[in-house]
């Protein structure tokens, strides 16, 4: 239950992640910057699960995780598939994380979508979307907006896929863009609450807002922990960008 949105520019990306969980879930701890094996992070932490859906590390490298719920659950114990993330945190070339989800036993894993943001030469960005679906491992080049629901999926889907869209083509070319999609992860559906970006049921709703800017110098991180209509931005967190080794640059899958 999460929706995801971005925007790659000339030098520099944009995303919007809104986390929708059930309310009986521990409150996450708001991001912060780490080390981890000597990279630089920052992200989030579910206390429940020990992991987190979503990263950035000092390469400007951003991982983002959501439910697939449309694929089929593996049978026994699982493991949290927010491990998924902190494991690929110090990566910096898609072909990275698809040696290691080659390598690693999803079948210990519920369905996901996992999508990397990864610089593309000396200033460019490319996005991939890993998909487990309980059975195979999927690449694609994927288009925002990505939305997980537990219920309604279709319908939940084609919904917020119209209202970006429409959002979309109202806007000005050559316009800074940050406000209207954050506005658009605030929203409610008019007609029916369950479809709007901003969720709110009575055993769920949207818990966080997270939005990130990744340019050629720098990582800003902003962070809104409760429902992005109700909740002002609580933790921002900010921090140089490093250049990947050049190898890394074309390293596309």
């Amino acid at each position: 239950m999460c929706t995801m949105t971005w925007n790659i520019e000339q030098g520099s990306y944009h995303v919007f992640f809104n986390r929708d969980e059930f309310k009986t879930r521990s409150k996450a701890i708001p991001p912060k910057q780490y080390s981890v094996d000597g990279m630089q992070v920052i992200m989030p932490l579910d206390p429940d699960g020990g992991g987190t859906w979503f990263a950035v590390n000092h390469f400007g490298c951003t991982f983002a995780l959501l439910n697939y719920y449309q694929g089929n659950l593996p049978k026994g114990d699982l493991v949290s598939r927010g491990s998924i993330v902190k494991h690929c945190v110090g990566f910096s070339a898609f072909c990275e994380v698809y040696r290691y989800l080659q390598s690693a036993n999803l079948h210990h894993f519920a369905p996901f979508s996992f999508v990397c943001f990864m610089p593309e030469g000396q200033k460019g960005w490319s996005v991939r979307l890993f998909q487990w679906d309980g059975v195979a491992l999927s690449i694609y080049t994927p288009r925002p907006p990505i939305s997980s629901c537990a219920f309604d999926i279709e319908q939940v889907i084609e919904a917020r896929k119209l209202a970006f869209e429409q959002m979309i083509r109202a806007l000005p070319e050559g316009v800074n863009t940050s406000l209207d999609f954050a506005q658009l992860h605030q929203s409610h559906h008019a007609h029916a609450p369950t479809l709007s970006y901003c969720l709110h049921r009575h055993d769920s709703e949207t818990v966080s807002f997270t939005q990130l800017t990744v340019d050629h110098l720098a990582i800003h991180l902003s962070y809104c922990d409760g429902p992005p209509c109700q909740t002002t931005m609580s933790e921002r967190v900010s921090m140089m960008r490093s250049m990947p080794p050049e190898h890394h640059l074309d390293r596309a899958v």
